[in-house]
């Protein structure tokens, strides 16, 4: 207080009562909260509402709402008598666990109009009663996440599947499995975080893809020399690298495009029925479109040509490379890891199970006794392998288009092949001839590879087409032959009846002219006689 302030003695009479008409003056009524202006205390109080205790109801009602909600009962009055307590079955987030084979599907994500592993399992989920029927093609109200989408073709036993699902009762998996096909299985339930997202918690992806020794040795045995090959070839793709050459529709300066791989190892050779593989194991956090079978098919070409991995260095560069694509038949996703979100499970809830795939053994059952005799069945019958190391031998893997530098990449440590050198010196001999006048040369090589694999299936139906027609050609030629044999043959029978109806004619003309001469000659005596 200063020194010249007045001090007033206290009094006990309470201060007169302020009238609304204010008499101070406007800039006086200025600022937050003072007078008539308003303000939080203005308009907490100018209907003379306690706050205080209706915040204490509020918490009241909402204190009860929760309990109701714990015990099971209705929240917003009594249900209707007809409405049955199963339906109203709270969803839960789980990841389940699948294993397919993925030959007849057009790949895992669902697309309308053609087979895929998503619908089939969102109809045997909803006839098994996890998800109800009016939220049938919608996933998104489902919050329905996927670890992978495999490409056509590609089977799995690990892949991971994020919803919101009715658990209860239980056995849901097994009424699931009974629902499934016999190419999809469930093989674990797994209840998680509300937030847990398959795609966005996966940590890294195991693929695993085998590859019949006789691909990639076609004239020798394949000797630990020769796999020591393979696994240095490989070693080229380990670490962080622009994939832009083996995906479609991306630029080298897309960022997306590069990727890390943590891994890749190759296995010994090992025996199924009467086949030899060997196993290769990719292991990276993330892969794009046909990533995979491009790193095989690439590593296939540099090992039949015999060159060095100098070649998989420099596709991962700005120049645009063509780079071969393996069947999707020996491609299988083996599992995924959540290192991270287990980490976060631990700390937040500890009651929730880890996501750990790796103890599941019906993942190892599933893939020796279906995926990969299923893979020996349609070698054999359909020489899948075999139609792509054909393919291999006669790839030009051009670089920005230019069909001169094509065999740049096999000028180190080449092995001299007789067919490889014989379709190098052809090719060269092509590129070498002049031109014709008003037409330009054709530059295939710079063709994406599902056109170089088109052109590829193209011409192998024609091969099979001509061959086909030169099969018929020689059977119709062989019947033609058959026909003329055995009409030549009806020929020779007809003459040899004939001749042998002479016979007979001339034997019995013969009897007749005997018959004939012998009374005459009767007659001839008597009359000597009488003579």
């Amino acid at each position: 207080m200063s020194e010249t302030q007045e001090t007033k003695p206290p009094t006990s009479e309470p201060p007169p009562a302020q009238s609304n008409a204010s008499t101070e003056t406007p800039t006086e009524e200025k600022g937050h909260g003072k007078g008539v202006q308003g303000g939080w205390k203005k308009r907490k109080n100018q209907f003379g509402v306690n706050w205080e205790a209706h915040r204490l109801r509020k918490l009241e009602k909402k204190k009860e709402r929760k309990q109701k909600q714990e015990a099971g009962l209705p929240v917003d009055g009594p249900q209707p008598a007809h409405k049955e307590p199963s339906n109203m079955k709270a969803k839960r987030k789980v990841a389940l666990v699948l294993a397919y084979n993925g030959e007849g599907y057009k790949g895992s994500q669902k697309n309308p109009g053609v087979p895929t592993i998503d619908e089939d399992l969102e109809k045997a989920i909803i006839k098994a009663g996890g998800i109800r029927e009016e939220n049938l093609d919608d996933l998104q109200k489902i919050a329905w996440t996927r670890a992978a989408r495999t490409d056509k073709g590609v089977s799995a036993v690990g892949n991971v599947v994020g919803l919101n699902m009715i658990i209860e009762p239980e056995g849901i998996v097994d009424r699931i499995n009974a629902a499934l096909p016999p190419a999809i299985r469930v093989l674990g339930m797994y209840r998680c975080l509300n937030k847990f997202h398959a795609k966005n918690a996966a940590q890294c992806r195991y693929y695993e893809y085998y590859i019949p020794t006789h691909a990639l040795v076609p004239l020798t045995e394949f000797t630990p020399e020769r796999l020591e090959q393979v696994r240095e070839l490989l070693k080229n793709y380990m670490g962080t690298h622009n994939y832009w050459n083996y995906t479609v529709g991306l630029k080298y300066n897309d960022a997306q495009a590069t990727r890390y791989m943590k891994d890749l190892t190759c296995s010994d050779p090992f025996m199924v029925q009467d086949m030899e593989f060997v196993k290769v194991t990719i292991y990276g956090q993330s892969f794009l479109l046909h990533q995979i079978r491009k790193m095989i098919g690439m590593m296939m070409l540099l090992f039949r040509h015999s060159a060095s991995g100098n070649a998989i260095y420099n596709s991962f560069g700005e120049d645009s490379l063509a780079t071969p694509i393996a069947p999707a038949e020996f491609l299988l996703l083996d599992r995924v890891t959540y290192e991270g979100y287990n980490k976060k499970v631990q700390i937040t809830n500890p009651n929730l199970p880890l996501l750990d795939f790796t103890e599941i053994p019906e993942r190892d059952i599933f893939k020796t006794d279906i995926l990969i005799p299923n893979m020996i069945r349609m070698e054999r019958n359909g020489d899948l392998m075999k139609n792509f190391v054909h393919h291999l031998d006669y790839f030009e893997p051009s670089v920005n288009g230019k069909k001169q530098d094509v065999y740049e990449w096999f000028k180190t440590n080449r092995e001299k092949n007789p067919q490889i050198a014989m379709r190098a010196t052809e090719l060269q001999r092509k590129r070498s001839a002049p031109k014709k006048r008003g037409k330009e040369e054709e530059d295939d090589g710079s063709e994406d590879d599902e056109k170089a694999q088109r052109a590829f299936e193209e011409n192998e139906d024609k091969k099979k087409e001509e061959e086909k027609k030169e099969e018929e050609k020689k059977e119709e030629e062989k019947k033609e032959e058959d026909k003329k044999e055995e009409d030549k043959k009806g020929e020779d029978k007809k003459e040899e009846k004939k001749g042998e109806a002479e016979k007979v004619e001339e034997k019995k003309e013969g009897e007749e002219e005997e018959t004939v001469v012998e009374p005459a000659a009767k007659k001839a005596k008597i009359e000597t006689t009488n003579e």
